[in-house]
């Protein structure tokens, strides 16, 4: 999973160091690259997250 945004990490977040687990989805897309997640931590940072990609077959 990548993630994409400031002061974030796969692990924490870079603002308040809570783990990614806190954070709440706030929405989420299936797209050709794989599925885009909308996060936001209880502090209020946000982050992106692209996970996986869809298989060719």
């Amino acid at each position: 999973m990548r993630a994409y945004g400031t002061g974030f990490d796969t692990r924490s977040c870079g603002a308040c160091g809570r783990p990614e687990g806190a954070a709440e989805v706030e929405s989420s897309h299936y797209t050709t690259e794989g599925i885009v997640r909308y996060l936001r931590c209880p502090c209020g940072r946000r982050r992106v997250e692209l996970a996986g990609g869809l298989s060719r077959g």
